[in-house]
């Protein structure tokens, strides 16, 4: 494939960059945040010695706890540009700090710098989660780690470098600081992707044309250290297991998938979503799961065929690993009683985008992107 010039990446990168910062703009400008983020001013402020966090006794805030490492950063965030933590919480520093990673990651990922900005901006500029990445929420300061350790695995699974362990080592205990729900997410991916590169290796006729090594040890470390220093999922998780809490997620999701204004009730909030928003919501949604869907079963046929093109596809640890983590985190949710497609949001583009390149068919997908 013909190089493109330096400048042309250069081009798709601001691109990128100040319309996901612009978008990140208007939202500070429109006041627009999460309610949990008001919690993590408190527990800064409290932190600075300005005022006593008090936790509720009971409603949808009362198992929070502060998360030192999340709310540390923010201090330091707030410090070194002079601002009051109440100023932060609508800073656009998250939409910098996603853009980059993840159009980077795709860029790396596909080798298309069209392609890596037309996702990147997809996420950026996605409605349904612009509250919770464009300013420092969890998910912004987390994801954007969670990005740079999926691209450093593409290293570690065919280099098994001690430089790469290392750093996957500092990226997971620093995501696990800021938010528990993306080191489960990285854990997760370790699973799938671990998984995979040991069935490769199983079937392939020629073990040396896989040149990928699975890394259990390193997801053993991660679990481990999941486990020892976090309370949530023995507080939060195991005790809501039931089917009550799954017939009540069904019940949220046919809500959701309801192109009807329909009135969403939401911990520790309710919303009106229009008709317009759930339209556009629920055809992105089938735009993402349906590619993911035919390749996830064109996958398994094919292992099971023993076709050695895709036992050999480098492509297939990264695939099923975001896969597994869409499902569990999903199944998580749905033990709550809840439904949750940010997985699907955040994260399955980048499974697209991956089956399209393996279908070659990129041609066809630019030429209507553009």
């Amino acid at each position: 494939m013909r190089e493109r010039p330096f400048s042309t990446h250069v081009a798709y990168f601001l691109l990128t960059l100040l319309v996901s910062v612009g978008f990140g703009i208007y939202l500070s400008a429109q006041r627009v945040t999460d309610p949990f983020l008001y919690y993590d001013v408190a527990f800064v402020k409290s932190l600075q010695h300005e005022t006593k966090m008090v936790i509720p006794d009971s409603g949808p805030f009362a198992s929070l706890e502060p998360v030192m490492g999340r709310q540390i950063l923010m201090s330091e965030f707030a410090n070194m540009m002079g601002i009051a933590p109440e100023v932060l919480q609508f800073m656009p520093i998250g939409a910098i700090l996603v853009a980059i990673t993840l159009y980077f990651l795709l860029l790396r990922l596909t080798k298309s710098p069209l392609l890596a900005c037309l996702v990147t901006l997809y996420l950026t500029l996605n409605l349904s989660h612009a509250a919770a990445l464009y300013s420092v929420f969890a998910y912004a300061l987390a994801i954007p780690l969670c990005f740079g350790l999926i691209l450093v695995a593409m290293r570690l699974f065919s280099l098994r470098g001690r430089l790469e362990i290392l750093l996957m080592l500092l990226l997971f205990v620093g995501v696990h600081f800021i938010h528990y729900t993306i080191s489960t997410w990285l854990i997760l991916f370790l699973v799938g992707a671990n998984g995979m590169i040991w069935l490769q290796r199983r079937l392939a006729q020629n073990g040396r044309l896989i040149r990928a090594i699975p890394v259990f040890y390193l997801m053993t470390v991660f679990l481990v250290i999941f486990l020892a220093f976090n309370k949530t999922i023995y507080t939060s998780y195991l005790p809501l297991f039931g089917w009550e809490a799954l017939d009540g997620a069904i019940q949220n999701f046919l809500s959701y998938i309801s192109i009807n204004p329909t009135l969403v009730n939401r911990s520790p909030y309710s919303f009106t979503r229009s008709i317009a928003l759930g339209l556009i919501g629920t055809i992105t949604l089938v735009l993402i799961l349906t590619p993911v869907g035919i390749g996830i079963l064109s996958d398994v046929w094919q292992l099971v065929k023993r076709v050695e093109t895709r036992i050999t596809d480098w492509r297939m640890p990264f695939i099923w690993g975001i896969f597994v983590i869409g499902v569990v985190d999903a199944l998580s949710y749905a033990v709550r009683g809840s439904i949750s497609t940010k997985t699907f949001s955040m994260l399955f583009p980048i499974v697209v985008m991956l089956y399209f390149q393996r279908w070659q068919k990129l041609p066809y997908v630019i030429a209507m992107a553009a």
